[in-house]
């Protein structure tokens, strides 16, 4: 049972989907001048980081499985991660490239090359060492809003919290299907938080 519930959590929250968790996040929140955008622009926006960072990484992820490239989504093996990376690299880079040149709140940009940045540290530390994309993933959106909490200078212990929580979840998740050990749960998390808060409190 608990390893039923530990892979469900492991889908809901896998690492590709977090840019669209982070976007939708966004929208929930009324910033002021930080964001300019239509309702058309807000859902053009949101079909297009959808895709860009989910559907069409998942599915060349798929291409690969069908080719023997990787065993499943997970890509739990390190050797198996190096050619992945890569690709999804590209996709996230692109999607930054793309972002950097539209019209949009500095805001976009800054979650866009922070997630850019995070698959390409998570590509190079893979070569030596396997760290937890999930951890990294959600602690990238943890610490998106905590950045922005500083940088903006508003409250939202509410929503970081839940958030701290939620990647607490997700590391169990991991520990409990074998896919880590507690070092590279731990070190995904921190990884993905402060290259996030650095971006939107320095740059």
């Amino acid at each position: 049972m608990e390893k039923k519930l530990a892979n469900i959590i492991s889908y809901l929250l896998h690492p590709l989907l977090m840019p669209t968790y982070a976007l939708l996040l966004l929208y929930c929140f009324d910033w002021g001048y930080t964001f300019q955008l239509t309702p058309f622009g807000e859902r053009l926006l949101f079909l297009f980081v959808f895709c860009g960072t989910f559907v069409i990484p998942v599915l060349t992820l798929l291409l690969l499985k069908r080719f023997g490239v990787i065993k499943d989504l997970y890509i739990e093996t390190r050797k198996e991660r190096s050619f992945p990376f890569i690709i999804i690299g590209a996709f996230f880079y692109g999607l930054f490239i793309i972002l950097n040149r539209i019209e949009l709140p500095p805001v976009f940009y800054l979650l866009s090359m922070g997630m850019a940045i995070l698959v390409l540290l998570a590509m190079v530390i893979n070569l030596f060492w396997k760290i937890s994309i999930h951890t990294l993933g959600i602690g990238s959106v943890s610490g998106t809003f905590f950045g922005i909490s500083i940088l903006l200078q508003t409250n939202l212990f509410p929503l970081i919290a839940a958030l701290i929580l939620l990647s607490g979840v997700v590391g169990w998740a991991r520990l409990r299907l074998n896919a880590h050990n507690e070092a590279q749960v731990y070190t995904g998390f921190a990884v993905g938080f402060f290259v996030m808060v650095v971006l939107f409190v320095f740059i």
